[in-house]
């Protein structure tokens, strides 16, 4: 099977994956709301959450800060693996995450999958799938309130 890239998609999903990076690790959360659209559902194996509101993004963004920092995560290195248009307003992507203290993993690395929409010349991502396997703080983290 041929993994699907498109250069063009492909930039716009790491850029969008840099600025929520820097986001993360600047510990700037409302920043990091800017890049998504609500609602946004975010999946995981064990949960599924539905985020309405900027500010209960927010208080989850604050609460997957806290995580990071309490694993002490000096850096969460993304790889984009696959990216396409499915529409002109529209990207599928996916990406593998590894969060690392210096050079260490904290955890195993794991994939992610995204939707970005458009809205006039402004991407953001709409929904949001993590295949996290062995961490439930991570994952109470990112659903902890919303978890459905």
């Amino acid at each position: 099977m041929k993994v699907r890239v498109e250069p063009k998609a492909r930039a716009i999903a790491e850029d969008i994956l840099e600025a929520t990076r820097a986001c993360l690790m600047a510990g700037d959360p409302r920043a990091m709301a800017g890049h998504f659209r609500f609602p946004h559902v975010i999946d995981t194996f064990s949960a599924r959450c539905r985020i309405e509101t900027v500010d209960d993004f927010v208080e989850m963004i604050r609460s997957v800060i806290d995580y990071m920092r309490s694993m002490d995560v000096t850096d969460l290195v993304r790889r984009v693996i696959t990216a396409g248009f499915a529409s002109d307003d529209t990207i599928h992507f996916s990406h593998e995450s590894r969060m690392m203290s210096g050079h260490h993993l904290v955890q195993p690395p794991y994939p992610n999958f995204s939707i970005l929409r458009r809205r006039g010349s402004v991407w953001q991502v709409a929904s949001s799938q993590y295949a996290i396997v062995d961490s439930t703080r991570h994952i109470r983290a990112l659903c902890g309130k919303g978890a459905a």
